[in-house]
């Protein structure tokens, strides 16, 4: 007997079987391989199982429940497992079974395999593999793949990968995808600092990413992250659900007001550049960014923009380059992080770089997550009760 739980805030499924249950690891990752499949990679809930399948050697399915009760979370390693069983016989009808399994498979009679990490939305990308007579195995689970995983997943057979951003890539893997044949790797993201990109370049693998189709994306992520901190709308709505509103008071979850305060940028590349266009034209702000490079185009933009607010009346927006963070960090009332993760920008904001800020200015961080110290961004926030952050 086995039980299943799905976990309320995660999501994440959880499996073990019931005590005193005797049964070997093999036999347990075969359980919940054949309650995977039996349920649609958990599409229903509750399930009730019995008597499922009975192969040749002897391993048969009991029965089990999906229910709010349990326990272990379900690993990765159920292909490893079937792959070492000594059995040969055995191991390869697992083996076909787990194939049907973990992915989904298109133009199943294709040339050349192609293996994708995660569904990727729309149609299109598949009819060009398609039409470039690829075979395309996209991985089911949802999980971030480990290297075991992703080794094993290559198989003896793999022409090329599109995989997510989340998953490191170094050596070891691009040795394992050149082995298979591999010709081409490709990342389902604009940034690429998961990749070892000298280790490809030695093994003569080349390397995709997919710069310029997320800029307006993230840039408008940015502004959400942007009012949902200073407006406090996510502290508002919890407030809400949890049933404590009683009604309207002047001081409930106020905020801060941006109009004509000042947005700092760090990285003023295409993300940030039209993350300050955004709030410079949309809410009067002045900007104050620091980059390495000079920006003529994004000063020209806020100079043309005051002197279309100094027509209409209206007091208008300035630009300046900071030299140091540091004095960006004193002058912003919102500091936006879009810069790229590397040895000189991990950790730049820090314990040091926090106490800068004003008490009740807002980060936003839509680039890579260690550019922020989230240990001294916690406890700064715990000192300043008016901070807020608004992290991607």
């Amino acid at each position: 007997m086995f039980i299943i739980q799905k976990d309320a805030y995660t999501g994440i499924y959880f499996f073990k079987l019931k005590q005193n249950d005797d049964v070997d690891d093999k036999k347990c990752i075969f359980y919940l391989y054949v309650f995977i499949s039996a349920t649609s990679a958990f599409a229903a809930d509750p399930v009730k199982l019995s008597t499922l399948v009975s192969d040749s050697k002897g391993l048969q399915i009991l029965s089990g429940t999906v229910d709010e009760t349990c326990a272990i979370c379900v690993k990765q390693q159920m292909k490893n497992v079937f792959e070492s069983d000594s059995n040969a016989e055995q191991g390869q009808y697992l083996r076909r079974l787990m194939k049907s399994s973990i992915y989904r498979t298109v133009n199943s009679s294709g040339s050349f395999r192609v293996l994708v990490t995660k569904e990727l939305p729309g149609r299109r990308w598949l009819e060009i593999l398609t039409e470039a007579d690829c075979r395309v195995d996209i991985m089911t689970s949802p999980a971030i793949q480990t290297v075991a995983s992703i080794r094993s997943a290559l198989g003896s057979t793999c022409s090329g990968a599109i995989w997510q951003l989340t998953e490191e890539w170094g050596g070891e893997l691009f040795t394992a995808l050149k082995s298979a044949g591999g010709k081409v790797y490709s990342n389902y993201a604009v940034g690429f600092d998961n990749i070892d990109v000298d280790a490809a370049t030695r093994l003569g693998i080349p390397v995709g990413n997919t710069p310029g189709v997320l800029t307006e994306t993230t840039a408008e992520m940015a502004v959400a992250l942007t009012f949902a901190a200073a407006r406090r709308t996510g502290e508002a709505e919890r407030y809400l659900r949890s049933g404590r509103y009683q009604g309207w008071l002047p001081t409930l979850f106020l905020g801060e007001l941006l109009q004509g305060k000042t947005v700092g940028i760090i990285g003023a590349g295409r993300i940030g550049d039209a993350y300050a266009r955004m709030m410079v034209a949309g809410h009067r702000m002045n900007l104050v960014y620091h980059d390495i490079h000079r920006k003529t185009s994004l000063e020209d933009y806020v100079s043309a923009y005051a002197g279309f607010l100094k027509q209409q009346g209206m007091p208008a927006v300035t630009c300046q380059r900071a030299d140091r963070v540091e004095d960006l960090l004193e002058k912003a009332d919102v500091v936006s992080i879009h810069t790229i993760l590397d040895a000189s920008t991990r950790h730049l904001i820090n314990s040091h770089t926090l106490p800068l800020m004003k008490p009740d200015a807002v980060l936003v961080n839509t680039s890579r997550g260690p550019v922020i110290d989230e240990s001294a961004l916690v406890e700064h926030c715990r000192q300043h009760s008016g901070f807020r952050a608004g992290l991607d």
